[in-house]
């Protein structure tokens, strides 16, 4: 069995890290010993990018890969991968960037790991 995993790559070499994925639900299956901790509906992970100083005004091209396992409570289905990509521009030197969709990118709960 897999855990949930986000991966990220970028044409500029933005980094990923402080990922922070949210509390499972334990979910017992037969035939099991321990109980697999999964998400059920929407999930939010949250992290840090980090843009090197050669990307400063230029626009990044990044695609963010999201690994999980589908389960239900009789079995798990095979692991799936899906991928996101997207243009981002990224701020210049000493400018001060531009707050957009805050709604996505409040603080964390603090049920997250």
């Amino acid at each position: 069995l897999l855990p949930t995993t986000v991966s990220l790559k970028s044409k500029q070499k933005t980094e990923m890290s402080d990922v922070r994925y949210p509390k499972g639900k334990e979910l017992s299956i037969p035939g099991f010993e321990e109980p697999l901790h999964v998400y059920e509906g929407s999930v939010r992970v949250n992290c840090h990018l980090t843009a090197p100083l050669i990307a400063a005004g230029q626009v990044d091209e990044l695609e963010i890969q999201i690994r999980y396992q589908p389960c239900n409570d009789t079995r798990c289905l095979a692991p799936k991968t899906i991928s996101l990509k997207g243009k981002v521009p990224v701020a210049g030197v000493g400018e001060v960037p531009k707050p957009i969709n805050d709604k996505y990118f409040r603080e964390p709960e603090k049920n997250q790991r």
